[in-house]
């Protein structure tokens, strides 16, 4: 999920969404002449969570989260024009497409991911900080909007409950290659962060991939904390501290906090990267299943310091001063 999107849910049929998946589609059209709330607010990136009745008529503590997709666009199509759209999506019967003289509603949309282990809409107690009542009990009648300020919560929450993995959180079950990411989201996570990782934020004119992503919400602002593993034999040089930072300024959501993670840098490149204001960790050794707990516990006494040491009002004071600073370099260019 991108940070300080909204997201949403959107309902259909098992057999729009095997269609879908098995055509790779990219397009989603709502019911004809409808205007479902909030469709307008999505942007590029929004998480849409499928929600699907697995048969006509099945009833709702039947229904089942499938998987999801992320939005790249969102308008409303004339029924004369739809044609554009209409080898890209699925029509089924309880969905046709609009005619000339009606018009539909599209989301354009990449990455139809489907979840390991569908997930029951009666299982999930998760709220929203508006909602009297847990998602299993929501009344959800094709398209339901979430907030900003709770779409990571929602998303990350349907997204742990669909995978097995992801629920045990335990670093050991990861891939080598992941492992270090693995530790850092745990450590995140213990800090009270939601954590995203190997995620693909909105850039300028395209997207970056980044390792581990962490966000919470300090006095009704989002706070970000950006971070990059590179759990190399060899020691990071300065080179790649260089495309670290680059990688950062790129990013539409700039991150308040970032965090380099290594085995060990090069004396330039530890220069220029606390010279770029990165927080350094350097493990002295390379993270593996067998030490995971020891390189936990380290970044988790590194990472700790730093937010004891900042108070509420003082992430506050580093959020505003970032807003102003983006509004400058802005200006700018």
């Amino acid at each position: 999920m991108s940070a300080g999107l909204p997201a949403c849910i959107v309902l259909t049929t098992q057999e729009w969404f095997d269609e879908c998946f098995k055509r790779k589609c990219t397009v989603f059209h709502f019911p004809v002449n409808r205007s479902p709330r909030g469709v307008s607010r999505l942007s590029n990136g929004s998480i849409c969570l499928i929600l699907a009745r697995p048969r006509p008529g099945a009833p709702r503590e039947e229904w089942v989260f499938l998987g999801e997709f992320t939005v790249k666009n969102v308008r409303l199509v004339e029924g004369k024009e739809f044609h554009v759209y209409a080898s890209r999506s699925v029509t089924v019967e309880e969905l046709p497409p609009p005619k000339p003289g009606e018009s539909s509603w599209i989301i354009e949309f990449k990455s139809l991911t489907r979840y390991r282990r569908p997930v029951k809409k009666a299982e999930c107690d998760v709220r929203t900080s508006t909602s009297r009542k847990p998602l299993k009990d929501w009344v959800i009648l094709g398209f339901t909007f979430i907030r900003p300020e709770d779409a990571d919560k929602v998303v990350e929450y349907i997204r742990n409950l669909a995978d097995v993995e992801m629920r045990k959180r335990e670093v050991g079950a990861r891939p080598f290659g992941e492992v270090l990411e693995g530790i850092v989201a745990r450590v995140l996570r213990d800090l009270g962060f939601s954590v995203q990782t190997n995620v693909r934020l909105p850039a300028k004119g395209d997207e970056v991939e980044v390792d581990v992503w962490g966000f919470k919400s300090v006095g009704g602002s989002q706070f970000r904390v950006y971070v990059s593993c590179k759990n190399w034999d060899k020691k990071v040089n300065r080179h790649v501290v260089d495309q670290e930072f680059g990688r950062v300024l790129q990013l539409d959501y700039m991150p308040h906090l970032r965090v380099l993670v290594v085995k060990s840098l090069t004396k330039p490149a530890r220069k220029a990267a606390l010279n770029n204001g990165f927080f350094v960790v350097e493990l002295g050794e390379k993270a593996s299943t067998e030490n995971s707990q020891e390189v936990y516990e380290l970044i988790y006494s590194k990472l700790k310091e730093i937010f004891i040491g900042i108070t509420p009002d003082k992430i506050k004071d580093a959020i505003a001063k970032l807003r102003s600073a983006i509004e400058d370099l802005e200006e700018l260019m």
